[in-house]
């Protein structure tokens, strides 16, 4: 079942995403528990700081300290958490603002296993095996995600169209991390998958599939360790 969200002007499609009932914590609207629930304001001040109940997140410290996460908790994310993903995103920079990106959201546990299944027997990458038995996920694609994220973009989009929808995704990230969530950019979802994503999600003939995004609460174990960063190797400074 697809329909619209008007409240973000109609660019987000939702697929059959999980009813978040019963999750009610102390008198609280449908969501999480307290300690990963959104603070009720519309666009949580996307500024200066993430806005958590509680406490407040510097952007800097979201960036800091985000890892990809690639296992997650069954639990379902309720939705309005995921219109605050959407709603970061679609307040990026993008050249003349032309907005290119559009998002789906998949959410139906047996069409995500179903696609990732496809994806994986396609996937020519020796690491997968190696990296579900680290895991021990039955997805080794979508890591088991509760909910996927699909970005696209118009075919005939400008050149800057795929550096725009890496802007946008970048807002969803760290706001993810803010709220708790966990997120990892899927690659391997785009290398092999340009063919199946649109016999699961409805992309129209002028839409061209970008990145998939799982999204999820984490679970300790699929967590990435922090990088070292190489600042000599990517950063010269001319004089």
């Amino acid at each position: 079942m697809f329909f619209l969200v008007a409240e973000i002007q109609q660019v987000v499609e939702w697929v059959k995403l999980g009813d978040p009932s019963g999750w009610r914590v102390d008198g609280d609207p449908p969501g999480p528990p307290r300690a990963f629930a959104a603070a009720p304001s519309k666009h949580n001040g996307f500024g200066a700081y993430f806005r958590c109940p509680g406490k407040k997140m510097q952007v800097s410290q979201a960036v800091e300290t985000r890892h990809t996460v690639r296992k997650y908790q069954t639990t379902p994310v309720p939705r309005h958490l995921i219109e605050q993903l959407l709603n970061a995103a679609l307040m990026a920079p993008s050249a003349r603002n032309q907005q290119p990106w559009k998002f789906y959201v998949l959410s139906d546990a047996q069409k995500i296993a179903q696609l990732g299944t496809a994806i994986e027997k396609l996937a020519i990458n020796p690491n997968l095996a190696q990296r579900k038995e680290n895991l021990h996920v039955e997805n080794v694609i979508f890591y088991d995600a509760p909910t996927v994220l699909f970005v696209t973009r118009p075919k005939e989009a400008s050149v800057f169209a795929e550096l725009d929808c890496g802007l946008a995704v970048q807002n969803l990230l760290l706001t993810a991390h803010s709220l708790g969530l966990g997120t990892c950019p899927v690659g391997l979802a785009r290398m092999y998958g340009k063919e199946l994503v649109p016999q699961y999600v409805p992309l129209r003939a002028d839409e061209e599939f970008v990145l998939a995004i799982t999204v999820g609460y984490p679970v300790p174990a699929g967590v990435n360790p922090a990088h070292p960063i190489d600042t000599a190797a990517h950063v010269q400074w001319i004089e």
